[in-house]
C-alpha cells in the first residue's frame, strides 16, 4: 500500500499592507494617555501579525518620545510619565516576519492637569 502523505502548503508572507484600524487616544490622567486599536483588516495582514509598534511624539516639533513594541494579542497600552499640558501624537504599525507595515495616520491628544485615572493602574499596563 502506498504511503499517504499530508498535503503541504506554502504561505507567502509579506509585510502588512495597511495599518491597524480604529486607533484611539484618550487621557488617563494628567500625565498618561490610553492608546487603543483594532487588528489590521484580515485582507491586509499578508502574513501572521507578530506584533505592533507604537510611536509617541510631542507635537512641538520634537522627535519620537517613545517607540514601544507590543505583542500580537495586545490592543491597548497606557503611556505614562508624560508632561502635562502637552500635545502628543501617536501612530501605530503592525509587523510580520517580513517587515513593518505602514504607519497609521496620527491621532492627537493633549495631556491635562484635570485628567482622571478612571481606576486604571499606570505601571506599564497592557490591555489584552
Amino acid at each position: 500500500m502506498p504511503e499517504r502523505r499530508e498535503p503541504s502548503y506554502l504561505l507567502l508572507s509579506t509585510a502588512p499592507s495597511a495599518p491597524p484600524s480604529d486607533l484611539q487616544l484618550h487621557m488617563a490622567n494628567a500625565s498618561a494617555l490610553n492608546v487603543y486599536w483594532n487588528d489590521v483588516p484580515l485582507i491586509h495582514q499578508d502574513g501572521v501579525i507578530l506584533g505592533y509598534r507604537l510611536l509617541l511624539q510631542r507635537e512641538d516639533g520634537g522627535s519620537v518620545v517613545r517607540n514601544i513594541t507590543l505583542g500580537p494579542d495586545v490592543h491597548g497600552y497606557i503611556v505614562s510619565d508624560l508632561l502635562i499640558f502637552q500635545n502628543y501624537s501617536v501612530q501605530i504599525l503592525a509587523f510580520t516576519m517580513k517587515g513593518d507595515g505602514p504607519l497609521s495616520e496620527k491621532v492627537y491628544r493633549m495631556t491635562d492637569e484635570s485628567g482622571e485615572l478612571n481606576g486604571l493602574e499606570l505601571k506599564r499596563t497592557l490591555l489584552v
